[in-house]
């Protein structure tokens, strides 16, 4: 069953080669397919409609979806990308912050996944509460190793990365499917059921 969610490319991660379908959580240029100038860019691409001044393409259909209606991916697909105020909504929380990218729940065939593209260091604590309610067969997960100080709204260079660890550390543990997104060339974390390539660039 897991081979609905193998089938789309991850703003430029896949975990299986070259993908029709290709579903983005934000449009900044390290993220948006549509800027990389990736050797092989999704004939159909779909962002989250806030994010929607993703770059167009001529061989590419991008198509804005909307939070509480989603979007029909493929047949036995469908997509919601959840920005700050649904999350705010689905925990009943009141977080100002704004989020980095669009956290997406896909369905495909009765199973669940979770697509984070990006964090910041204080999103971290929300998104466990957001696993806990939404319980996924699979959570994909960026995967860091040390970043510049104020980047990602973090206070010394390996916050993130050990943030995240901990996270997984704790869904993996309770025995779930946990899938890497490596931002740099990195080995696969213990935690990781699986972990994707970036698509080369020309």
């Amino acid at each position: 069953m897991t081979g609905y969610f193998s089938d789309f490319q991850y703003d430029q991660w896949t975990f299986s080669g070259l993908c029709r379908v290709g579903v983005v959580s934000h449009t900044h240029i390290d993220h948006d397919p549509t800027l990389l100038d990736l050797l092989w860019v999704p004939e159909e691409i779909y962002v989250p409609v806030f994010f929607q001044q993703i770059a167009d393409m001529t061989v590419t259909s991008v198509k804005a979806v909307k939070q509480r209606e989603g979007r029909q991916i493929t047949k036995d697909c469908r997509g919601w990308p959840l920005g700050r105020q649904a999350i705010n909504k689905i925990l009943n929380i009141d977080k100002d912050e704004p989020h980095h990218a669009a956290w997406w729940i896909l369905r495909c065939g009765g199973r669940v996944a979770f697509f984070i593209g990006e964090l910041d260091v204080p999103e971290v604590s929300v998104l466990k509460e957001m696993v806990k309610k939404i319980q996924p067969d699979i959570l994909m997960l960026p995967v860091y190793s040390d970043i510049q100080e104020g980047m990602h709204r973090t206070s010394y260079p390996s916050e993130l990365r050990k943030k995240v660890d901990e996270l997984a550390n704790w869904w993996a543990d309770k025995g779930n499917e946990i899938w890497a997104l490596p931002h740099i060339p990195i080995k696969k974390p213990d935690w990781a059921t699986k972990m994707a390539e970036k698509l080369p660039r020309k």
